[in-house]
């Protein structure tokens, strides 16, 4: 159940990160950009010692600040190339 949880939260968060970030991508891309966000979110919010909430929601603003950082960062060593 917590996998399924996991996947349904990191495809919200990459959806909404996408479409601050102004990206076009699939379901998939999402859901990756959401999973992988959650683990940078978590770690930023943790050394940072900030706690938005509890519970699902947390979990989607923390993910999605996390993808959001992920495509800033993806965008920018890509400029260079």
């Amino acid at each position: 159940m917590d996998t399924i949880i996991l996947i349904l939260v990191g495809a919200v968060a990459g959806w909404i990160a996408s479409k601050i970030m102004r990206l076009d991508a699939s379901p998939l891309i999402y859901i990756i950009l959401g999973v992988v966000g959650g683990m940078i979110g978590t770690e930023l919010f943790g050394l940072l010692n900030v706690s938005v909430g509890s519970g699902i929601v947390r979990d989607v603003i923390t993910a999605t600040v996390g993808a959001f950082i992920l495509v800033l960062v993806y965008r920018m060593v890509n400029k260079k190339k």
